[in-house]
C-alpha cells in the first residue's frame, strides 16, 4: 500500500528548494547568510518528519543498501554524469580548461573541496545516505531507545564539529550532525502529532504571534551566530546557537505552511526535490554564463532564481516520462518513451567524455568526420543501454522481469521493421 503524502510537507519542501536556488545565486550576503542558517537543515528535518523508526529497525543491512542505493545513489551518479554536459558548454564558452578525470573523481568523493563536481549540491544526497545509515545502526544497537540515540548523536556531532572544517570524503565529518537534525525532526513530528488538536484550536492571532516569536528567536540566534555552512562543517560561533536558530525558523515555517493554501507548483517540486537538488546549480551557472555581464547586476540574481525555479518543472516532467531513473523512480512497466529517454539521458551524460575520446582517437578535422562521430554516438549509447538492461537492469532502476519485457518488445519491433 502506497503511503499517502502529507501536502504541507511537500509545499514546505518546494519553498525550501527555492531558498536553495536563492542561496546559490549571488544575492545580498546578509540575506544569503540567513537562508543558510536553515535551508539545508530544513531538508534534513523534513526527512525526520517522515522517518519510520519501526520500519528502519525491521530492515536488514542488505535491504537498507538496496533500497537507498536505488533511491539515492543511482540518481546521484546519473545526474552528476548528466551535469557534465553544461560544465563542458560553460568551459567552451569561457575558454576554461576542463579535466574529466578530476570531475569523475569528484563524483566519487562527493566533496567539491577535494575535487570539482559536476553538481556541487549533490553532496547532500550522499550525506543523506550516510546519515540514514548511521541512524539505522543506532536504532538497531540501542533497540530504538530514543534517549540513547539522541545522546550518542549529540556527542558524535560535537566531536566532529570540534575537529574543524577539514575536507573529508563523503562529508563523513558532517554525517553525525545531519543524523542529529533528522532525529530532531522525528521528535518534532511526534510532538506535533501529540498536540495537533491543540494547535488547530488556537485562535488565529495566537497562531500568528507564535510564528512571529519563533521567527524572531531564529533571527536573533542567527545574528549572534552568523554564517553557517553544512558543506564546510561550520556552524558559526556556537553549535547550540545553530541548533536553536535552525529549529526555531524551521518550526515557524512548518506552522505557516500548514495554514497556507496549497500551490500546485510547490507540491510538484516538493515531490521531486532530489532531482532539483542534483541538477539546478549547473543550469544556474550556464544561464549566468550566457547572460554575461548582465548577470552581474544585482536584480538579475533574483530573476535567474525565478527562471530556473520554473524552468526546471518541464525538465522534471520530461525526466519523469522518459527517464524516471533520474528521479529515483523504478521502471515497472515497459514504455517506449522510457527506453528512448534512457538512451537520450545516457547520450547526454556521456556526450562530453565521448567527444574528448573521439577527438583523440580520430582527427575531427572535417565535416565528414564530425557527422560520422555524431552517427556513431547514439549507436554506442543504444548498445550501452541494451547491454545494461540485459546484464545489470538495476542501473536503470528496473528489475530483471521488466528488463526482459523491454528487450523482447524491442526485439519484436526490430523484427517487424525488418519484415
Amino acid at each position: 500500500m502506497k503511503k499517502e503524502r502529507i501536502v504541507w510537507i511537500d509545499q514546505l519542501k518546494g519553498f525550501a528548494f527555492f531558498t536553495v536556488i536563492l542561496g546559490h545565486t549571488a544575492i545580498n550576503e546578509t540575506f544569503k547568510s540567513w537562508i543558510y542558517s536553515f535551508h539545508m537543515p530544513l531538508f534534513l528535518l523534513i526527512t525526520g518528519f517522515t522517518l519510520n523508526m519501526d520500519k528502519l529497525y525491521g530492515t536488514d543491512l542488505k535491504s537498507f543498501f538496496m533500497k537507498n542505493t536505488k533511491r539515492l545513489i543511482l540518481p546521484y551518479v546519473w545526474c552528476q554524469l548528466l551535469c557534465i554536459l553544461p560544465r563542458v558548454i560553460i568551459a567552451g564558452l569561457t575558454s576554461q580548461q576542463f579535466n574529466f578525470k578530476r570531475l569523475i573523481f569528484g563524483i566519487f568523493c562527493s566533496n567539491s573541496r577535494l575535487a570539482p563536481m559536476p553538481s556541487m549540491p549533490g553532496y547532500y544526497v550522499i550525506l543523506l545516505f550516510f546519515a540514514l545509515l548511521l541512524l539505522w545502526a543506532l536504532i538497531k544497537i540501542t533497540n530504538k531507545n530514543k534517549t540513547l540515540i539522541g545522546a550518542v548523536l549529540f556527542i558524535l556531532a560535537a566531536f566532529c564539529t570540534a575537529l574543524g572544517d577539514q575536507a573529508v570524503i563523503w562529508h563523513l565529518n558532517v554525517v553525525p550532525t545531519a543524523a542529529l537534525v533528522i532525529f530532531i525532526g522525528k521528535l518534532l513530528m511526534e510532538q506535533y502529532e501529540n498536540n495537533k488538536d491543540r494547535l488547530s484550536g488556537l485562535k488565529p492571532w495566537k497562531y500568528v504571534i507564535m510564528c512571529v516569536i519563533l521567527l524572531a528567536v531564529g533571527a536573533v540566534f542567527w545574528y549572534m551566530n552568523k554564517r553557517i555552512s553544512i558543506h564546510y562543517n561550520r556552524y558559526g560561533k556556537q553549535y547550540v546557537f545553530f541548533l536553536i536558530s535552525m529549529l526555531s525558523t524551521s518550526s515557524a515555517l512548518c506552522l505557516i505552511f500548514q495554514k497556507l493554501k496549497p500551490l500546485k507548483i510547490l507540491d510538484y517540486i516538493g515531490k521531486n526535490t532530489l532531482f532539483y537538488m542534483l541538477i539546478h546549480l549547473p543550469l544556474i551557472n550556464l544561464l549566468q554564463t550566457l547572460l554575461g555581464e548582465l548577470s552581474e547586476r544585482s536584480y538579475m540574481n533574483y530573476v535567474i532564481s525565478v527562471v530556473i525555479f520554473f524552468a526546471l518543472v518541464p525538465v522534471t516532467k520530461l525526466a519523469e516520462k522518459y527517464a524516471p531513473f533520474l528521479l529515483g523512480r523504478e521502471l515497472r512497466d515497459y514504455r517506449l518513451s522510457s527506453v528512448i529517454g534512457t538512451i537520450g539521458a545516457t547520450a547526454f551524460a556521456f556526450a562530453g567524455i565521448y567527444y574528448k575520446f573521439a577527438s583523440k582517437a580520430v582527427a575531427l578535422t572535417s565535416p565528414v568526420m564530425y557527422i560520422a562521430a555524431g552517427v556513431a554516438f547514439p549507436v554506442v549509447c543504444a548498445v550501452i543501454c541494451l547491454a545494461a538492461y540485459k546484464l545489470c537492469p538495476v542501473v536503470f532502476l528496473c528489475d530483471k522481469q521488466t528488463a526482459d519485457r523491454i528487450l523482447v518488445s524491442i526485439r519484436s519491433k526490430l523484427t517487424r521493421s525488418k519484415g
